[in-house]
Formats: structure tokens, C-alpha cells, sequence
């Protein structure tokens, strides 16, 4: 649906980059949306896919290890402007005619920014220029990327939000761009996205269903992009995008029962038990709360490495006969 209007846009629009004052409007507005920090004290629908434990730590604001590491903090920065690329296309997109980025209200982001004024962490007068930037269409409302949602305890920030002008029932869809590797973007176009991407996004949809906007999510689209580029991809898109239409019905069931999960811990102050088997694991060692669960972790690994010795004690080496 979204990838081939991207496709047929940069291949009809020759400027890649702003170029117009409303393009450079729009990435101005886009940024100190981006900027503006996010709500604590909350679940977000990234954390449907992760591991409880580390869920309940995120939700409480616990200090995060930083990881002095290069690539690790190169793979986020270019995450993050992967992100504003694609956002950028959708508005060119959407100047086009070839889908509609829906207004959404700025209210939340003024609630934001007054408390950043009475924290003093910005000026009246910074407010005041942040605001007049962020009210692009200049009525209280913007165009719907990076559009921040929280309903009670649960919110997060949606990348954008779609009506597909040319589709038959003109519902609006949550996208979601992530970049991932070569292997995970093969595995991807054979059997969709992975499951646990498949329920964050729909905690997403349902979070803009619950919310104030008005607007129904019925779907929503992961668009992955290949990190190797279109030439090291199995994909016939010259883009290295492909994307999978999620229905938000379909996974309900499982948001539902990972928010009760965490909130029954939450409200019980109760630490969840860790999910990790080994400190090997690439989950446990990229994790920022590994810290607290090493020990048990470690606990669980050696138990796990005892039954596979007393198993192989049983096993001889066949012979043959003569």
C-alpha cells in the first residue's frame, strides 16, 4: 500500500531534500516535535514485545546503564534520522496528493511545554517560539507524524498516522518504519514481521483508538527498510522497504493480556521475574537493566548447562561392529 506511493514519488519528484519554505517548515516543526520529552510514568506499546521485567523498570524510570560503546550509540543515531527520512517522504507524499497526512491537535505538546517552562528547563519566550512552530497549519493542529498519544498509563509516539486517499474505505493506519538487518529483512519478506512487532504496533492503534483523536485505526503498517541497502536485498523494491499490513483485531487479544500482566505487577510494586536463560543471550547483554537481573540469570544458565551435562552423561559413542 505505502511502499509503492513512495516508490512512485521519488521516482516522479527529482528533489530529495527541502526545498520549499513549507518543507523546511515541516522539518522544523517535525524536530521540536521529536525533541520534546516523553511522558514517565507510562507504559509504552514498544514495551509489549520486551521482557516484563524490563518493562516495569522502564515504567518506574529506572536509571538505565549507558553503554560506553560507539556502535551501539551509532546504530540510535541513525535510527533516529532514518526516521525524519521517512517522515519527510510522507510529507512530500502527502504535498503530492498521493496520501493524507491527517491534523492532529497540539494540545499535548503545549501541556509539555508549559511544564517545561514551570520546570524552568526553557524560556516563555523559547515556549512561545516552540509552539508557533509546532502549530503548522496554524488552527492548533499539524500534520500527524511523530504524534504523541497517552491514555492513562499506557501512551507513546506514533511515527505517523495515514488515510490512503485512492483505497475504497479511506481509514486512517498507525505506520511504523523500522530498519533491520540483512538476514531479519529476508526472513521478514517470507513470513512477515515477527510477532512481538506485530503487537507493539497494535498497542499503538489501539492507544489512538482509546485516545481523544477522531479517528478509527482498523490497521497499521511496519515498514522495514534492509540496513545493506536495495543491492543486498531479496526485495524487488529499489527502496529495500517492505511492509506488512498488521489488523489491529487480530492481535487485541495478546496487547490486552500483556498490559494486564504489567499493570498486575505494577500495582503490586512487584519486581517481575527475569526472562533471560543466559547472560550470553543477545537480549541480556543489550538490555539497560542486565544489572539487576545478572545474578538470577546467571542462576538460571548454570541449571540449564547442569541438565545438559546429566543428559550427556547417558549418551555413548556408537561402534561399529566387525
Amino acid at each position: 500500500m505505502l511502499v509503492p506511493i513512495l516508490e512512485e514519488l521519488l521516482e516522479l519528484d527529482t528533489s530529495t531534500g527541502p526545498s520549499t519554505p513549507d518543507d523546511f517548515r515541516f522539518m522544523d516543526m517535525l524536530i521540536k516535535a521529536r525533541a520534546l520529552p516523553r511522558r514517565k510514568g507510562v507504559f509504552s506499546p514498544s514495551m509489549l514485545g520486551s521482557c516484563v521485567r524490563q518493562a516495569y523498570f522502564a515504567k518506574r524510570d529506572v536509571d538505565k546503564h549507558s553503554a560506553a560503546n560507539p556502535q551501539t550509540h551509532g546504530y540510535f543515531l541513525k535510527g533516529n534520522f532514518v526516521h525524519l527520512q521517512w517522515q519527510f517522504a510522507l510529507w512530500r507524499a502527502h504535498v503530492a496528493g498521493l496520501i493524507e497526512l491527517v491534523p492532529v491537535p497540539i494540545e499535548h505538546e503545549l501541556e509539555i511545554l508549559n511544564e517545561m517552562v514551570t520546570a524552568k528547563v526553557i524560556t516563555l519566550r523559547q515556549a512561545d517560539q516552540w509552539a508557533k512552530a509546532l502549530d503548522f497549519n496554524g488552527d492548533g493542529m499539524r500534520p500527524a507524524v511523530e504524534v504523541r498519544v497517552v491514555n492513562g498509563d499506557f501512551g507513546g509516539t506514533v511515527d505517523a498516522l495515514v488515510r490512503f486517499i485512492q483505497a475504497a474505505k479511506k481509514s486512517v493506519a498507525v505506520v511504523d518504519f523500522k530498519g533491520i538487518n540483512v538476514i531479519d529483512f529476508q526472513r521478514t519478506i517470507k513470513r512477515g514481521a515477527e510477532p512481538k512487532y506485530r503487537v507493539q504496533l497494535v498497542g499503538y492503534g489501539d492507544n489512538v483508538n482509546e485516545s481523544e483523536l477522531p479517528y478509527q485505526v482498523d490497521f497499521c503498517l511496519l515498514v522495514c527498510e534492509n540496513k545493506a541497502g536495495p543491492t543486498n536485498s531479496s526485495s524487488s523494491s529499489p527502496l529495500a522497504l517492505h511492509e506488512t499490513k498488521v489488523d489491529v483485531v487480530e492481535h487485541m487479544p495478546e496487547v490486552r493480556r500483556r498490559l494486564k500482566t504489567l499493570r498486575w505487577y505494577d500495582s503490586r510494586d512487584e519486581v517481575p521475574p527475569p526472562e533471560c536463560v543466559s547472560t550470553n543471550h543477545m537480549m541480556f547483554q543489550e538490555c539497560a537493566f542486565n544489572r539487576f537481573c545478572r545474578e538470577e540469570v546467571r542462576a538460571v544458565q548454570r541449571e540449564h548447562e547442569d541438565r545438559a551435562k546429566k543428559r550427556a552423561r547417558n549418551w555413548k559413542p556408537a561402534r561399529t561392529q566387525r
